[in-house]
């Protein structure tokens, strides 16, 4: 399996969304950092191996929690929301 690092993630991620890495990395609340940050959490749980403790540290030391809950919200999200789906899709084919 082709091991993706987590800073490709968080590029392609921030790329799309018109974040930077140092900005889902920190601690701010507006609203499009924190869909950037959930769905590079998201996609970080789905593409890699690695655990949700290192995740999280990948993330400026979010909680293991954290991963878990921006992971089950984007998931429940993608369920309502077509464009997010293809958004993230798009992501998806750029990492890969």
């Amino acid at each position: 399996m082709l091991v993706i690092p987590i800073d490709k993630i968080q590029n392609e991620v921030g790329n799309f969304y018109g974040v930077s890495v140092k900005e889902m990395k920190g601690s701010r609340r507006l609203q499009n950092i924190v869909l950037a940050r959930q769905v590079a959490m998201y996609l970080s749980r789905e593409l890699t191996d690695n655990s949700l403790p290192k995740i999280g540290k990948e993330f400026g030391g979010k909680d293991h929690t954290t991963v878990i809950h921006a992971h089950a919200k984007i998931k429940s999200l993608i369920d309502e929301d077509d464009n997010l789906r293809l958004e993230i899709e798009s992501i998806k084919k750029k990492i890969k």
